[in-house]
């Protein structure tokens, strides 16, 4: 991983690469000699009602040596599952880790834009705020309008689909 072996453990910093004296991974390590560039991604996955038992996410964590977030999830084992997530680890990994995942018939796709509002066409109905799963799309109860938070919006495009007149977007 490009790791010298002078990596020093610390509970308190956030890794930028996960490395130990060999170049194996460790927990809470950073390092002081890095070429490995992380990214990070959002991604929603979809499981069919057979595949919600496999343990997905801790093979992603274990073995594609990745660090996730899981921001929304609605799992139910008569439907299928939804998983909305940031996944951050190298180009590399992520690369191998999606194959992974598409090997084990998980659909996923990758949201790499974020939802706009255009308030000129919004209508105000709140179609939009019954399926918003982070909460962001709310309706003011003195004017009746619709608010949008967008720092609480997980980009899951619920809003999009659930709007009768189009006033939500995916902007890329």
């Amino acid at each position: 991983m490009g790791c010298t072996g002078k990596c020093q453990s610390s509970a308190l910093e956030k890794p930028s690469v996960r490395c130990g004296a060999q170049g194996d991974p460790v927990l809470n390590a950073s390092c002081e000699d890095s070429s490995v560039a992380l990214r990070k991604v959002k991604a929603l996955l979809r499981f069919p009602p057979s595949h919600v038992a496999r343990p997905v996410t801790y093979h992603l964590v274990k073995d594609y040596d990745l660090r996730i977030n899981i921001l929304h999830a609605q799992i139910s084992s008569s439907s299928v599952g939804r998983l909305v997530m940031d996944i951050e680890g190298s180009e590399t990994n992520l690369t191998q880790a999606l194959s992974f995942l598409k090997g084990e018939g998980v659909e996923f796709e990758l949201l790499n834009g974020s939802v706009s509002w255009n308030d000129a066409t919004c209508v105000h109905c709140g179609a939009c705020t019954a399926v918003c799963p982070a909460g962001c799309l709310t309706m003011d109860r003195k004017t009746w309008t619709l608010v949008f938070d967008k720092a609480q919006c997980l980009v899951c495009q619920a809003c999009v689909i659930a709007c009768p007149v189009g006033a939500m977007n995916i902007a890329i």
